[in-house]
């Protein structure tokens, strides 16, 4: 008998770092990469560059990005701020 839990145990959350190579070793895709590196090449004050490493870094923390942005726009699978809330207040 093997001591294994009950229940599967869920994984760690992904953890990027919050570096220009952090971020662009977890972009889903070689354009979304192009994207992120121009945008921050052309930045022209290190604010815009905090302003595109804060944006970008949220992309590559969420790998389904893409598809919560489509189902955002498509008005699917939303989400109620009451609900969020809930969740917020569970152990």
């Amino acid at each position: 008998m093997t001591a294994q839990p009950a229940e599967p145990v869920p994984s760690a959350p992904l953890q990027v770092p919050r570096t220009v190579d952090g971020i662009m070793a977890a972009l889903p895709s070689a354009s979304a990469r192009m994207e992120f590196r121009t945008a921050f090449g052309q930045a022209a004050t290190s604010q815009e560059r905090e302003d595109i490493i804060d944006a970008w870094w949220a992309v590559a923390m969420t790998p389904d990005w893409d598809d919560r942005l489509a189902d955002s726009e498509a008005g699917r699978n939303l989400v109620s701020l009451d609900d969020i809330a809930k969740r917020a207040e569970a152990p």
